[in-house]
């Protein structure tokens, strides 16, 4: 589940990822994914392409979905 919400220059992306170790919450805030507090990974733009950079343990589908959404 992707729920976007923008915010004064800030955009603020919620990702709910459902696993192995029950559902957890994500944040992408300014390109930066966080779990609580903790960066866990980020989303930037080089020469006109996306990337994504996160930790393994962190991906799931519902992190790709987003990624694909602003892609």
């Amino acid at each position: 589940e992707i729920t976007r919400q923008t915010r004064i220059r800030l955009a603020e992306v919620d990702i709910r990822c459902q696993g192995d170790g029950g559902e957890r919450d994500y944040k992408c805030i300014s390109g930066g994914i966080y779990l609580d507090e903790d960066l866990v990974g980020r989303v930037y733009e080089v020469r006109g392409f996306h990337y994504i950079d996160i930790e393994k343990k962190h991906l799931c589908e519902g992190m790709l979905a987003f990624f694909v959404t602003i892609a």
